[in-house]
């Protein structure tokens, strides 16, 4: 399997996403490696809880950048890029969960894999989810949302993408994310046994989460 070299240590690269990307497709592997140091961590982040341990994280973020970096003729510009990376990690975590359920049971339906909750398609939270307690709490109930409830949250949230990025990842209006994104509101107060007027509660959690989240990313970046 090929792999991508991290360069933290690597001289600062002020240039966008896109224009890493052009210099990319014509065959200059520094802007390469800076999109993925750029992007690791974030990617690492989206992975994190919607999988049984670090290491599949650590895999399905590399599969995402295989096709990010190694196939750069596959963006085309239709969006922004980072709409496309999280497009093509969330197809990367889609592909996972299929070959997982036919490994589970041959027989299941892996048509409508997107409409189970992650809770079905892993044994658990990640050991670095189950450091605190809090925290653990709020993914617990994201594990229980459909797999297109929790990315659509979690990408408007903690990736802080725009609706209209998020919009293009799905395919759908951005009015449509909007409404979708009420939904997933609504069921993860459910699933934390929170009323439907207790959003500012909610959002105080997932202050705390983004706090967590920053703690974890900067453990992995340490290599602790």
């Amino acid at each position: 399997m090929s792999t991508v070299p991290r360069i933290s240590a690597m001289k600062h690269d002020d240039r966008s996403d896109e224009a890493l990307h052009d210099a990319l497709l014509a065959g200059d592997k520094h802007a390469g490696a800076v999109l993925y140091d750029r992007y690791f961590l974030k990617l690492r982040g989206y992975f994190i809880n919607k999988v049984a341990d670090p290491s599949t994280g650590d895999d399905l973020t590399q599969k995402t950048f295989e096709v990010v970096v190694f196939k750069p003729e596959t963006y085309e510009k239709r969006s922004g890029f980072r709409a496309y990376l999280f497009g093509v990690a969330h197809n990367v975590l889609r592909s996972d969960y299929r070959q997982r359920k036919r490994a589970a049971d041959r027989r299941a339906d892996v048509e409508d894999i997107e409409a189970l909750p992650v809770a079905q398609l892993g044994p658990g939270v990640s050991t670095l989810a189950a450091q605190k307690a809090a925290a653990q709490r709020l993914v617990e109930a994201l594990r229980q949302l459909p797999i297109h409830q929790q990315s659509l949250f979690e990408m408007y949230y903690w990736q802080e993408l725009s609706g209209s990025e998020i919009a293009e990842i799905f395919g759908c209006k951005e009015a449509t994310v909007r409404g979708r994104l009420r939904l997933a509101k609504r069921a993860l107060l459910e699933k934390l046994g929170l009323p439907h007027d207790s959003l500012a509660e909610l959002l105080r959690a997932m202050r705390d989460m983004a706090g967590w989240t920053e703690s974890i990313k900067l453990q992995l970046a340490e290599g602790r």
